[in-house]
């Protein structure tokens, strides 16, 4: 870690990482209905995580940059297809899409959970 520099700069407007998510998902053969509805819940999720890391969540390690959004955003409509009902896209997409602790991963679950309404299993 001590070969990089450390910068804090604010994330961009939720809107605009919407509508760039909605853009990549899109460009990947998703219909603007499911891309907009997973752009919603990633980024919704992400803002809360950022929120969590900014006042000091001791569990929350770091914040989910654009980019690992946007990874998480093609996972989730990746895994929405290949599980077809079997588990929860969002929350698969989500433990592949940025490497973090176990502790983290079930805080930020259960954000996603709180603000998408659906389970880990893929209930609702």
């Amino acid at each position: 870690e001590d070969r990089f520099s450390v910068m804090r700069v604010s994330y961009v407007k939720p809107e605009t990482e919407k509508a760039l998510v909605t853009r990549v998902l899109t460009r990947a053969k998703a219909d603007e209905q499911a891309a907009g509805q997973i752009a919603q819940i990633v980024v919704d999720t992400a803002t809360k995580v950022r929120e969590a890391y900014r006042a000091d969540n001791p569990v929350i390690a770091k914040p989910l940059s654009t980019r690992a959004v946007i990874r998480w955003a093609c996972y989730t409509y990746m895994y929405g297809r290949a599980l077809s009902g079997r588990g929860s896209a969002p929350h698969t997409g989500l433990a592949q899409c940025v490497p973090m602790s176990a502790e983290m991963l079930r805080a930020v679950g259960e954000m996603l959970t709180a603000v998408s309404g659906i389970n880990p299993d893929g209930t609702t």
